[in-house]
This record gives C-alpha cells, structure tokens and sequence, in this order.
C-alpha cells in the first residue's frame, strides 16, 4: 500500500498542518528551483524575468489509479500562467509535466491550453482523476464538480504529483491555501 508523503519541491517553505497547506510567494523574489531566477523566451520575445514558486510534491506514483482533492482558496487572480497542479516526470524526459494553471483571463488551462468554458474563482473544489499505466498518464480536471478538461501523456515512466504556487512574474504577493487535501488510490484494472 502506498502513502503519499508530500515533501517541500525545491526546498519550499510552506504551512502544513493535518490536511491544509498553505503557500505564500512574494512578488519578485524567484523560486529556489535551478533556472528560477532565469528569463524566459516565447518566439524570439521575453515571457518572464524570473519564476516565483512555493510548492510541494509527492514520491513518484504507482501503477494504479488517483483521485487527488482540495479545497483551494486563492487571494488574486489574474496573473498570467499561474500553476495549481502538476504531475511531473524526470527532467530528461521530453515534455516532462502536465499542469493545471489559470491564465490572465480567470480561465483554468491544461497545458497552457485556455479552457474557456472553465472560469476560475478564487474559492473553488478541484478533483484531478488521475489514471497511471504502464505506458501511458490519463488525467480528468474537475472544479466544482464541473469537468475542465483531460489529457494523456504516453510515456513508460510514472510522474509525481505537485501543487501549490508556480507563476512567472507576479504583479504581486501571492497565497494560496489547499484544504481538506486528499488521495484516494486503488490498483485499477
């Protein structure tokens, strides 16, 4: 039987009590990650200074079937980008994370893929469904219980999951609490 042990991503400082944990970045001040404190390019043109970045992260997942939940509470919105889940996969693998963000519009975006029909809150439930195989991720977004989105990610290795504050550029101080946070897991089929 596994147990999920959540442990600080990058020397993260963050609140933990029971099932609630509370994660806080201040606007400016890159993340302790390697590359944190570097800019980013889109197309040739600066995307960001830096990365700011408060989370946590699981040990790698199993082959079985997750139900990840929350009750997430977050003080502003819109900011560009700003990550609330991941699942993630060493380094060296291509394309090596699937995350569930919101854009600067309030939309939630798989991927940076804009989920229009999906509008973020800043008090809101997530259910991330989470389906590990041998060759293959399939992930199932939920907010409210409204269905946001799913995506696959073929690949032989399995991922860790991740949360909490992941944004480049802040336009300000940020703090996002996750309550009630749980897994459920079976071995699935």
């Amino acid at each position: 039987m596994q147990s999920i042990n959540w442990k600080p991503s990058c020397k993260s400082e963050y609140s933990c009590k029971d099932n609630s944990f509370i994660f806080k970045t201040k606007k400016g001040v890159p993340g302790t990650c390697p590359n944190d404190d570097k800019p980013g390019y889109k197309n040739g043109e600066l995307w960001y200074t830096h990365r700011e970045r408060c989370e946590t992260r699981s040990d790698n997942l199993l082959i079985r079937n997750y139900i990840w939940t929350a009750d997430v509470e977050i003080d502003c919105l819109g900011y560009s980008n700003s990550c609330l889940f991941q699942l993630h996969w060493p380094e060296d693998h291509k394309d090596n994370f699937i995350k569930l963000a919101i854009n600067s519009f309030g939309n939630f975006t798989i991927n940076n893929n804009p989920r229009f029909d999906a509008e973020c809150t800043k008090s809101f439930s997530l259910r991330i469904n989470i389906e590990c195989r041998k060759d293959f991720t399939n992930v199932d977004y939920f907010s409210n219980n409204q269905y946001i989105g799913s995506y696959r990610k073929l690949s032989n290795q399995l991922p860790f999951m991740k949360f909490g504050i992941y944004t480049p550029n802040s336009p300000s101080d940020i703090t996002q609490t996750y309550n009630n946070v749980k897994v459920e897991y079976n071995d699935g089929a």
